[in-house]
């Protein structure tokens, strides 16, 4: 038996620092899981109209405003009233306001918005997988229109590949151009409930 106490000894030590490692592995995995779990996935489910009617209904605040400043990590930003559609705030107040960096939509520039959302310890945060899109790019809110497909890569003629890049650049163009009279109409759409 003697024989076998340094031998053991060593199969102890390895057991040891292999139970280390799995503990290490599995707290990494554990972390990873639970930072995943705060990401969320946006569906478009609904028509549009619909879309309009439930999130004007669950939001505490929907104001236009033009953002005055963004963080340069994007997750804090401030806004000033330029038109309350629903709450409890005054034109050219501004508000201090934080980004949800695992659910879209995401304030990602300066400029005019149209915002729902809620407060959140004196914040305003904007409602996961909403409506709030800003003014110059309204088509980035994918909730109701996913982008067109690019065109397919197949290899063909130059002159073929020049012809379907055309139709897509005008598909883009035409995308944006639904996006803006959408806009336009759910800003219609809200000002007359506000009446």
């Amino acid at each position: 038996m003697n024989g076998y106490g340094p031998y053991l000894q060593h199969v102890v030590r390895k057991l040891e620092k292999m139970n280390k490692l799995l503990t290490i592995i599995f707290m990494l995995q554990m972390s990873l899981i639970s930072m995943n779990s705060f990401a969320c996935i946006c569906s478009a489910d609904m028509e549009l109209q619909e879309a309009r009617d439930y999130e004007y209904e669950k939001s505490e605040i929907v104001i236009v405003g033009e953002i005055t400043y963004l963080s340069s990590d994007k997750k804090a930003f401030e806004i000033k009233v330029i038109e309350k559609l629903k709450g409890d705030f005054q034109v050219g107040q501004v508000l201090q306001g934080k980004n949800n960096y695992y659910c879209e939509p995401i304030i990602d520039s300066l400029g005019t918005w149209l915002i729902y959302g809620g407060t959140e310890n004196g914040k305003l945060t904007i409602n996961e997988c909403g409506l709030s899109r800003s003014f110059d790019k309204p088509e980035e809110n994918l909730f109701f229109r996913p982008p067109p497909p690019p065109p397919p890569s197949h290899p063909d003629s130059i002159i073929d590949k020049r012809a379907r890049e055309k139709e897509f650049m005008e598909r883009i163009e035409e995308y944006k151009t639904i996006a803006f009279k959408e806009l336009e109409v759910e800003l219609t759409q809200l000002r007359d409930r506000k009446m």
